[in-house]
């Protein structure tokens, strides 16, 4: 019995920061798939590729440099276009790391979360002790309890904050394939 109570203990932390980090990943994608409900989002080597989900003879591709490809052609751009694109990479990826982060502290505090599980489950042994009750218990998970879901009260509002550049990519997206005509011929946003 001895040995089996730390495996499950084990498996319920794993378990837990397993649906954490499932659950965040989806929440993060959530924000991108309100802006990208038709396209596929890439990125190799700081390059943003784009393709829609419906076909695959599509490519679009943004460096770095803030070049655009058209399956494999650079497209030649004015200065405002040039620009659009600038704004929307940074945006993009902007959005991308913000969501990856939070997605990251979610992961955390889930962990932490789970942790606090197990913690009240060692916690209990203590009450075999004559001089520690259910109130110490219950006051010691209640202070931790508090510390937690002030940390996820925390990523919360982070959380708003990509809403506001989720909305701010989806208005350049906007002009991005308005203003350029090789984007707006592919109708993939």
């Amino acid at each position: 019995m001895k040995k089996f109570l730390p495996v499950l203990l084990v498996l319920a932390l794993f378990t837990s920061l397993a649906q954490a980090v499932d659950y965040n990943k989806k929440h993060a994608k959530s924000y991108l798939n309100g802006v990208f409900d038709k396209v596929e989002i890439d990125i190799e080597d700081d390059v943003i590729i784009l393709t829609p989900r419906d076909r695959d003879d599509v490519i679009v591709e943004i460096t770095p440099e803030f070049e655009l490809y058209v399956n494999g052609d650079e497209v030649e751009l004015t200065d405002e276009q040039q620009e659009i694109v600038k704004t929307y990479y940074e945006q993009l990826t902007e959005l991308i790391q913000s969501a990856t982060y939070i997605g990251m502290r979610g992961a955390k505090i889930g962990v932490r979360g789970a942790a606090l599980g197990l913690s009240a489950m060692v916690k209990v042994v203590k009450l075999l002790d004559e001089d520690y009750d259910e109130e110490d218990l219950e006051r010691e998970m209640e202070a931790e309890a508090e510390k937690l879901e002030a940390k996820a009260q925390e990523l919360q509002e982070e959380a708003e904050e990509l809403k506001v550049l989720a909305e701010k990519l989806e208005k350049t997206q906007k002009r991005f394939e308005q203003e350029i005509e090789q984007i707006r011929e592919l109708d993939m946003f």
